[in-house]
């Protein structure tokens, strides 16, 4: 009995022995892990810092652009003496359309003036 009495009392040391090494496993583990998310922490934290020190610079970038645009201003005192007037040319917003109305009876004229000027020089008119 005395046998069987150190076998039991060997056994619970062993177990004794093997609780302890997967408590401090687990320790090791539980420490490695708090290490790990402690550096993941560090790590946005300084991610975070470079995002509000560049969202700093946009807003001065945007605020300096936008206090340096000074809206148009129209001068009063135009000059308008080459100013041409255009009469039966009808009002249109399309700048294409208007273009291409002003640019009819101009070319009509160069046209015309072409034939003319072309004629005189080939000696056809008097």
């Amino acid at each position: 009995m005395a046998t069987d009495n150190t076998i039991v009392a060997l056994n619970a040391k062993v177990e004794a022995l093997a609780g302890s090494c997967e408590l401090s496993t687990q320790a090791a583990n539980t420490s490695k892990i708090v290490n790990t998310v402690e550096t993941m922490c560090t790590s946005i934290q300084s991610l975070k810092d470079q995002l509000n020190e560049l969202a700093g610079k946009c807003d001065q970038l945007a605020s300096s652009s936008s206090s340096s645009r000074e809206p148009a201003t129209r001068n009063v005192n135009q000059d308008r003496s080459c100013n041409i007037v255009l009469s039966g040319i009808p009002e249109c917003r399309d700048i294409n359309m208007w273009r291409s109305q002003v640019l009819n009876p101009l070319e009509l004229h160069l046209t015309t003036s072409e034939l003319w000027f072309g004629q005189e020089q080939e000696g056809i008119l008097p």
